[in-house]
């Protein structure tokens, strides 16, 4: 994906419907939501990760303990981001078009002995909008370059400032220019 959209040549259209991309992701997150955090760990992106994270605590780490409320974790994939967030906020949501990697997400929150009234993830396609009251949200995040991934980032933008209460934070990655 990043050598197709930082190429200069034209990409052309996409063959199948957003809606069939969407599909497709599901089934491929399927197949390898198990293995899903064993291959990050063998790649180059394990620095890519640690850049992210420093960014990261450093932000969450800034902000008074009493303004740690709810963290977002968008995109959460296998929930790694808002596992390592839990203990610094008083409740951390992740939400992910896939439920088999919200299966490895919850698993893992159950092996850490994280209660669900503490962290909870839910199957959401954030492009239809962010199941949050206006206001209501320290922190949110989207990690691992996803936020390139969304045709209608402006939407999960919009939709970001929209629960972020007033004085919150929020860090996208995006892993081209565009």
């Amino acid at each position: 994906q990043i050598k197709q959209r930082e190429s200069s040549t034209p990409v052309r259209k996409h063959a199948i419907s957003y809606k069939d991309q969407k599909d497709n992701l599901r089934a491929l997150t399927r197949a390898v939501a198990d293995s899903y955090d064993a291959g990050y760990a063998s790649h180059s992106t394990v620095v890519y990760l640690r850049f992210e994270d420093a960014i990261l605590e450093a932000h969450v780490l800034d902000m008074p303990r009493e303004e740690r409320g709810r963290f977002l974790d968008l995109g959460c994939g296998t929930g790694n981001i808002a596992l390592r967030a839990a203990p610094l906020f008083q409740s951390v949501t992740g939400y992910d078009l896939s439920p088999h990697m919200l299966t490895v997400a919850r698993k893992k929150a159950a092996e850490r002995m994280l209660s669900g009234d503490t962290v909870t993830f839910e199957n959401v396609d954030l492009e239809e909008g962010i199941p949050q009251k206006d206001s209501s949200v320290s922190f949110v995040a989207m990690s691992m370059g996803t936020a390139s991934d969304l045709r209608n980032i402006d939407k999960v933008i919009s939709e970001t400032m929209r629960v972020l209460k007033d004085g919150g934070r929020f860090m996208f990655s995006f892993y081209n220019e565009e």
